[in-house]
């Protein structure tokens, strides 16, 4: 009896799978070329995302590019857009110089987080930034291992040497 209830369950399952008939739905339309290897994610920085700590003033990212495989064998570049002129990428570490003392804006990041920060020379309290814009760039293994002639600390140079997808 139940070598039939078995035999009849097989039967009734594979002509419910033989009646369903897979239709091909329209052509999506076309993605944006790129480079899925080296991709850049603009941040938007305010006055009060900053935190203050240790004279130092820093925002902590998360950014799920940034795998284990990346810090181990690819790249994460940080470029602030300048203050003085919008479209300029500065790369970080970025070091404004003034009478008595140097700021510098830089970065470390680990798995699925960036922290940038800014710092004084004087050992002072630094003035909170302010609005600041950044792309983080990260750059996978392969690509950066092929890819060695390419000046990673130009924004533009990057551009040009690959399609890179700028993610908002």
């Amino acid at each position: 009896m139940k070598t039939k209830a078995l035999l009849l369950g097989v039967i009734i399952t594979v002509s419910l799978f033989q009646a369903c008939k897979k239709e091909q739905g329209p052509q999506g339309p076309p993605g944006k070329d790129g480079n899925a290897n080296v991709t850049a994610k603009v941040v938007n920085i305010n006055q009060n995302d900053w935190i203050s700590g240790n004279k130092i003033w820093y925002v902590d990212i998360l950014d799920t590019r940034i795998t284990e495989s990346v810090i181990n064998n690819g790249m994460v570049k940080i470029f602030m857009e300048s203050s003085s002129q919008s479209g300029v990428w500065l790369n970080l570490p970025w070091f404004e110089v003034y009478e008595d003392y140097t700021s510098i804006y830089n970065f470390n990041c680990g798995i699925n987080a960036v922290r940038i920060f800014k710092e004084d020379t004087d050992a002072e309290m630094p003035s909170n930034p302010g609005f600041k814009k950044f792309k983080i760039v990260v750059i996978d293994g392969v690509s950066y291992k092929k890819y060695k002639e390419v000046n990673y600390n130009d924004y533009n140079s990057i551009l040009q040497n690959f399609n890179v997808i700028e993610i908002k």
